[in-house]
């Protein structure tokens, strides 16, 4: 980890108060949910131009151009299909990002590469962590902090540095989040499709389950899909239903406004009109959910219904 100057004695003084991580697998609509949550008015966040200059939290000043009445509600910069000039400046405007090299920075590569199951930072880790967030909300002119983080949930690894953290865990159908992994770029790239993403993970049995399959690329992600889910519960578990909420992807997009408030409340947060408007303007498409059928071979469907059932089944999923 990248050695830090001694903070200054304001900063020391600061605490960070019930910190909300939105998790879960790649791919199971967090970024939707993350956005809502990014525009609550009460939430700072680590900006994207941080994952270039993780150490430069001044960055995060910007984040108040985003409460100008004129700029908030239309130029958000978290819709990279749209086209256009104002895609363009929705683009240059901060917003909301998962900033590993922000996490990677305080507390080593080991968030980006491993599950971190069970797992606690250390002195150094939790003291670096918590002054960067706590810069992040100065600079931000907010009272919370809200980060979203994929893979694997890091639950236990979180709460050691901030104990009082909350958890919002999204779970989506295990084939729509197969199908879409094997379709983006990044998983193929990043070899997703010829070895584990994140170390550690992965019981004796998952990897006999993958190698048995032909090394099957589906078979990969559906049982890694299982693995995060399982981590999480277990993890999740041990801190209780008051910082540890799960909630299906499918239900949120079917009751938005009517969960999202749910959710705040959930937090301690009131009720949120810009976050509102944002699920507003955004749309909602739940029939995404389907289009599996057309990625996926029957024989991929089958196989991640083979290696997902149990797991899918137990959070409401029918499954052939």
């Amino acid at each position: 980890m990248s050695g830090q100057k001694s903070p200054r004695p304001a900063l020391r003084e600061r605490r960070v108060t019930r910190p909300v991580f939105i998790i879960g697998a790649p791919r199971s609509g967090t970024s939707f949910v993350s956005e809502a949550f990014s525009c609550h008015e009460d939430l700072g966040w680590v900006p994207i131009y941080m994952n270039r200059y993780p150490a430069r939290t001044c960055f995060a000043v910007l984040n108040r151009l985003l409460d100008l009445p004129f700029v908030g509600p239309h130029l958000r910069g978290q819709k990279k299909q749209r086209k256009g000039l104002l895609a363009l400046v929705r683009h240059l405007l901060p917003y909301s990002a998962e900033s590993y090299p922000f996490w990677e920075y305080h507390c080593g590569p080991k968030m980006l590469h491993e599950f971190l199951a069970d797992a606690r930072a250390s002195d150094q880790e939790r003291r670096s962590a918590r002054l960067g967030v706590a810069e992040v909300l100065r600079m931000s002119g907010k009272p919370r902090f809200f980060a979203k983080l994929t893979g694997p949930p890091r639950i236990s690894y979180l709460a050691s540095i901030f104990p009082d953290a909350l958890f919002l865990h999204l779970v989506r159908d295990p084939r729509a989040v197969v199908a879409s992994l094997l379709s983006v770029g990044f998983w193929r790239q990043g070899g997703g499709f010829e070895k584990p993403w994140w170390q550690g993970g992965l019981t004796e049995a998952d990897l006999d389950e993958w190698q048995k399959s032909g090394k099957a690329p589906e078979v990969l992600a559906a049982v890694q899909w299982r693995a995060i889910l399982a981590h999480a519960q277990h993890e999740g578990t041990t801190l209780g239903p008051t910082q540890y909420r799960e909630l299906r992807y499918e239900d949120f997009v079917k009751r938005p406004l009517e969960l999202l408030d749910e959710l705040f409340g959930f937090c301690d947060l009131p009720p949120s009109t810009r976050s509102t408007d944002n699920l507003r303007r955004a749309g909602l498409r739940p029939g995404l959910n389907s289009k599996y059928l057309k990625i996926l071979t029957p024989e991929q469907i089958s196989r991640v219904e083979n290696v997902t059932r149990e797991t899918a089944e137990s959070r409401g999923y029918e499954i052939s």
